[in-house]
């Protein structure tokens, strides 16, 4: 199985903390805005104690999750493993694919790192995230089998 790059985790911490700090944001905001109010002041603290625990678990979330995503290539499929307390197995059958992207988000251009995602007839998948190199050898691998089975490819 090839890992995603160590630095994935990162990229996740990175979107954990601004979702919490929105959540935090707002919740004080509500709590400037009516402070006169009970109601505001014991939402204010049930906002801030829950923030703080999402933050908690998806940061050991993310941990858990790095060490069980990957992917495998084969002849005729690409196998996606994605984990954190639990786990799961996507098998992408290459005849299925009909196109692929290759992006970068906010967060993984500090990294230098990109995600690639296949689209098939009814769903998607996304690897994320890894180096330029390994995501152009997995994008030209797959144009390779599909163009070798005459397969017609959207780029």
């Amino acid at each position: 199985m090839n890992k995603v790059h160590g630095k994935s985790k990162n990229i996740w911490n990175l979107g954990t903390i601004q979702f919490t700090l929105i959540v935090f944001l707002v919740g004080c905001a509500i709590y400037f805005v009516f402070s006169e109010y009970a109601v505001a002041r014991k939402s204010f603290f049930l906002i801030s104690i829950g923030s703080v625990l999402y933050l908690l678990v998806n940061l050991l979330k993310n941990s858990i999750t790095y060490r069980q995503t990957g992917y495998q290539l084969t002849g005729n499929a690409v196998i996606i493993y994605h984990g954190g307390f639990t786990t799961s197995e996507f098998t992408v059958p290459l005849s299925k694919v009909q196109h692929l992207d290759v992006e970068q988000t906010f967060y993984s251009r500090l990294y230098n790192l990109y995600e690639i995602t296949i689209y098939t007839g009814g769903d998607n998948h996304t690897i994320g995230f890894i180096t330029i190199e390994e995501a152009t050898k997995l994008k030209n691998f797959i144009i390779e089998l599909l163009a070798q089975d005459g397969g017609k490819f959207n780029d």
